[in-house]
This record gives structure tokens, sequence and C-alpha cells, in this order.
């Protein structure tokens, strides 16, 4: 059993491993290999030939200077689970990782987050979805257009703030736009709040953005007219009901809005 960075002829098997962990469709998936995994990083798990893991490390930076990874896409094949291998493979990465220097940013799925917690990720940024439900007619206040990866990294930052490449800006909002999701510039009261709405089986969810929560039911009614939609989810970062994010080092949780999804 050793832990190795992957190989062109472990293509396949990682395809293989990612639809059948997340159940994504090929053309998601074949997406991301084609324009945003960097097999340097992507540590995999693997017995002989055969590949029965893999995390994918998504370079990124916590400002000033601290270099940081996104966890995406970590997987242990169905057959070789209960073994313990996803213990082993995440301390010994995050063990790695840590040595060089980085600091580490996961998404937990549904239900694992006591599991990273135990591992090695024990800070939590919490939120709460709630729904957005039309109640009114569009706003005159209210415009709305296209956004660019220029909306997004034009975002004020600060130290402390998690930061993204344009390169990564750009595979974010295209992957979105990809997966039925929109990309949106809300302007109300002459800011312009760039949005992120992620297509869900129940219609969208919106939780890229830099509205607050007074200002998302300012837009809605005008924002729900556009989307041909009678209500939304809103990620509401003010709230703290739910682990939406875990990193392994502190920083700070205002920026889970916009920095932990957006690979």
């Amino acid at each position: 059993m050793i832990i190795r960075t992957a190989r062109p002829e472990d293509d396949i098997a990682l395809r293989r491993l990612w639809m059948e962990a997340f159940c994504d469709e090929e053309a998601y998936v074949n997406f991301f290999m084609q324009h945003k995994r960097d097999r340097a990083l992507t540590p995999i798990l693997a017995e002989g030939e055969e590949v029965l893991g893999m995390i994918h490390l998504l370079p990124c930076t916590v400002l000033p200077q601290r270099p940081a990874f996104y966890w995406y896409a970590v997987a242990i094949r169905k057959d070789a689970r209960g073994r313990g291998l996803f213990r082993f493979l995440l301390t010994a990465v995050l063990e790695k990782t840590k040595a060089a220097g980085y600091t580490n940013l996961c998404v937990p799925a549904a239900g694992l987050a006591p599991v990273y917690q135990k591992y090695g990720f024990p800070y939590e940024y919490r939120a709460a979805d709630e729904r957005l439900v039309s109640d009114g007619a569009p706003s005159s206040k209210v415009e709305i257009t296209e956004a660019t990866p220029a909306d997004f990294l034009a975002i004020p930052q600060r130290d402390g703030d998690v930061s993204w490449s344009e390169e990564a800006v750009a595979y974010a909002l295209s992957e979105n736009a990809l997966c039925g999701g929109k990309n949106l510039l809300l302007t109300l009261d002459g800011v312009r709040h760039p949005a992120m709405l992620r297509k869900t089986e129940e219609g969208f969810r919106l939780d890229e953005t830099t509205l607050r929560r007074a200002d998302a039911e300012r837009v809605k009614n005008s924002l729900l007219h556009y989307l041909g939609e009678g209500e939304l989810i809103l990620r509401d970062y003010e709230r703290d009901d739910a682990v939406v994010a875990l990193s392994d080092m502190p920083i700070p949780s205002r920026n889970a809005r916009i920095s932990f999804t957006m690979p």
C-alpha cells in the first residue's frame, strides 16, 4: 500500500472512482480533469496497480502570503472501505502538506465533517440554508447582468482572506455554467455584487456573493423573476446552523462566503 502522485495511466481508474463516489456525470469529471486537475497535486492511494483512493489538491493563498490547498473530490473506492484507508490517506497527505507550510481547507460531504475534524481539520465554519420566496414585483433599483471573473476578482480582500488566481476563478465560473448554474452581477443602489447561483434539484442556491442577508431580501424578487423561479435557497453565513467548511488552521470564518467553495 503506497501513496503516490497520479500518473496518466491512472486516469481511467480515477474517473471511475470519481463517478462511483460522487455520482457526477462523466462530462463534468472530464471537464475537471481536462481544465483543472494537476497530476502532481493529486495524491492517490494505490495497492499494486489498483487505485483505491484519491485527493485533488487545489492551490490557493491565505492572504497575505500563506500558501494553502483546497481539498477536492476526496474518495475511497467502495470495495476498499472499512479498512481504515480514508484515515490513512487523509492523515498522510495532511502531514506532508503541513510540513511543507500549507494550510488545508475542505468542504466535507454531508455527514463527513466529524470524520475530517477527528483526523486533522478542527476549525469549522458554519452557515444556514433558508428559502427566499418571491413576494412582489421586480425592483427598478436592481440591475442584473452576467458576471465575469474580473467581477469576482474585484472583491476587496484583506489579510486572512482566501485568495484564488484568475485562472481558478475563471474555471469555477465555467464549471458552474456547465452544471446549469448562473454567474451574475447584481447591482443594488449602485453597488455591484457578484453572485454565483448553483443549480440544484429544486432550483438554485445562492452561496457565492457579497450580498448581506438584508440586501438579499431586497434583490430576491428581481433575481427570481430573472431566473424564472418562485423561490431559491440562500446560504446565509450570518447564521451558524450547520458546518459548511473546515480547515486545519484558523482563518476568518467570514471568508467562507466567497472562498471555500470556489475552486
